[in-house]
């Protein structure tokens, strides 16, 4: 049974989330923004989770055909940025395919209202209501090939970065790394170290101590490898971020 929380919905990939499951959330968001008439048009991003790119095409491909403009972000972006552009860009809602940092064996739907907030008890009840109503799929085409949706990424992606950098302070003199444990910051961690103007490194600390996760969180044991990278190379510091950012 698909129960939507204030976050959204998640569980172990392929048990209780798997393409039927996407489209039925899919199709209950276009449901809700036509009937709340909500602002037709929605942010879709996705982490590196190995079926995160196939949900985010479902999502993107099925809002779509309902007449919802996507603005797909090609490539990992962070959860933090999805809800940063639903608000700045005043939407009633947007979209993340993520886990956070539940094991890899996990996957889900982050949802976000209006202010990138998370969904408040009507929303959550709107869309139990919704999900309760869809009992059939068979008739909707879930498309997971490449979508033909896209977006000036770029320019959205720097206007996250510049909210960033507006509000840090940043010592030039330090040498520091930045472990994104394999998770969907990857690339926009690289702009901002970039934008700071920084000595820092973007690490996958998964790739360096050729190991796997059980979940891409900042523990003790997953960081267990930057006490020997601070010495090598006279880091200041490290720190690191997890699966979505």
């Amino acid at each position: 049974m698909i129960r939507i929380g204030t976050s959204g919905f998640r569980g172990i990939d392929g048990v209780d989330i798997d393409e039927t499951v996407v489209a039925k959330i899919a199709l209950a968001t276009a449901n809700i923004i036509r009937k709340r008439g909500f602002r037709r048009e929605i942010f879709v991003g996705y982490d590196y989770r190995k079926t995160s790119l196939k949900y985010a095409y479902i999502l993107t491909n099925i809002l779509s055909k309902n007449g919802i403009l996507c603005h797909f972000m090609r490539g990992g972006v962070s959860s933090s940025m999805i809800s940063y552009l639903c608000r700045v860009e005043e939407l009633d809602l947007s979209i993340m395919v993520t886990s956070s940092h539940n094991p890899y064996t996990y996957n889900g739907i982050k949802i976000f209202s209006k202010g990138g907030q998370d969904l408040d008890s009507s929303l959550e009840e709107s869309y139990n209501n919704e999900l309760e109503n869809i009992k059939d799929t068979s008739n909707v085409d879930i498309d997971t090939r490449q979508v033909k949706a896209d977006v000036h990424q770029g320019y959205y992606e720097d206007k996250y970065i510049s909210s960033l950098t507006r509000n840090v302070a940043v010592d030039k003199g330090l040498k520091i790394a930045v472990d994104t444990m394999h998770g969907s910051s990857r690339r926009l961690m690289r702009k901002l170290v970039k934008a700071l103007k920084i000595e820092a490194e973007v690490i996958d600390s998964m790739e360096i101590a050729h190991k796997t996760f059980s979940a891409p969180i900042p523990s003790r044991e997953n960081m267990s490898c930057h006490g020997e990278l601070i010495r090598k190379n006279r880091l200041d510091f490290t720190f690191a971020t997890d699966g979505d950012g």
